[in-house]
């Protein structure tokens, strides 16, 4: 094995570790959309940091749960995270040109909103799907989608997230009893 040989695998090796995309589907009733993530996430590196078990792969099939205004997470101990860009491969649902992109929707309602999505990502972990517009940027109606790992039972104010309703579907004594409003 030559000295160019052993460099450019390394140099391979690198590339594919922490520069490869990885690609998945959102889904949001029977909307979807097919996204890369930037960075790639390491599910075994967010158990180390979470020091509990992580799922055993990051899911390539990602269910939006429900929405939280983002006042509701007071700053949650994010673990990663990642850009969510437009795929160069097609949804799985078919989408014509009257029906709009669900990435771009996503990004124009969570930022116009101020709220959040939750998706699960398996094991009880869960994600935030976020509008990110840099502090430089503030002007310019540009923003990114940001999809940030949490771990389980890091945002104990919100309770059990499994456990996500729509607020009319509680009754009014079991609202009383939430720890936010």
């Amino acid at each position: 094995v030559t000295n160019q040989e052993s460099v450019d695998r390394i140099f391979e090796t690198i590339l594919l570790d922490n520069y490869s995309r990885f690609d998945a589907d959102i889904y949001f009733g029977h909307q979807s959309t097919a996204v890369s993530l930037f960075p790639r996430p390491d599910v075994t590196f967010l158990g180390k940091l979470a020091k509990q078990d992580a799922p055993k792969s990051f899911p390539t099939t990602m269910k939006i749960h429900g929405f939280l205004p983002i006042t509701h997470l007071h700053s949650p101990p994010y673990l990663s995270r990642h850009l969510v860009l437009s795929s160069g491969f097609k949804s799985p649902t078919k989408q014509t040109s009257k029906v709009p992109d669900l990435r771009v929707l996503l990004n124009d309602v969570l930022r116009a909103q101020d709220t959040v999505a939750i998706i699960e990502i398996g094991m009880g972990w869960f994600a935030t799907l976020s509008s990110f517009l840099p502090k430089s940027e503030r002007n310019a109606k540009k923003s990114n989608l940001v999809l940030a790992t949490i771990a389980p039972g890091t945002i104990p104010w919100l309770g059990n997230l499994n456990f996500l309703a729509l607020k009319r579907l509680v009754t009014t004594e079991k609202q009383n009893n939430l720890p936010y409003r």
